[in-house]
């Protein structure tokens, strides 16, 4: 291969921002700032993105839980799935995680969503994300989905976006190693 050859490997199409995040995460265990910004927030989405591509499913795990984190505090902005629609799998943690806070904060604040704040505002984004039927549907199903609106589904504890290796849960890989310490 030419990176074992030249000792380097180019990644054009990721974002020196997610390098970033991605080395401090690795000297430091830390994740600053994730999500305080909307710029940010893509960022670590991109990180995100970039520890799937390196098969890094722990780094996958604090990114996630640092947007956990900060998930609890802000409105997320419909721009963050519109995004992911373009750059993963629906069936992502990542995707999955970002479509349940949007669903809560939307049913928890409508009126956020619906009325024009500065430039390309969260309603004019929620807007272009339901412009695709599959999507719309989607939508409207999950938002109909529970009766009580209660905590959102994005802020809850424990392992429900988590990666791992094998592809089990927290939960999953918690029983098998309690299983094999009593062996």
């Amino acid at each position: 291969m030419a990176e074992s050859a030249k000792n380097e490997v180019e990644l054009p199409e990721d974002q020196c921002r997610a390098f970033d995040i991605f080395v401090m995460c690795g000297y430091s265990g830390m994740v600053e700032d994730a999500g305080k910004t909307t710029q940010e927030t893509l960022s670590v989405l991109k990180a995100y993105q970039l520890a799937d591509k390196l098969c890094m499913p722990d780094f996958q795990k604090i990114l996630i839980e640092k947007l956990k984190q900060h998930s609890r505090k802000v409105l997320k902005h419909p721009r963050d799935l519109i995004w992911l629609l373009k750059n993963v799998l629906k069936e992502s943690a990542l995707y999955r995680f970002k479509w349940d806070q949007l669903v809560y904060d939307v049913r928890a604040d409508k009126e956020t969503y619906q009325s024009p704040k500065d430039g390309y505002n969260m309603g004019t984004a929620l807007r272009d994300l339901l412009a695709d039927t599959e999507i719309s549907t989607q939508f409207l199903w999950a938002c109909m989905g529970s009766k009580v609106l209660g905590e959102s589904r994005a802020a809850r504890e424990g392992c429900h976006y988590h990666i791992h290796g094998n592809g089990e849960n927290c939960d999953v890989t918690k029983r098998k190693a309690k299983k094999a310490a009593r062996t």
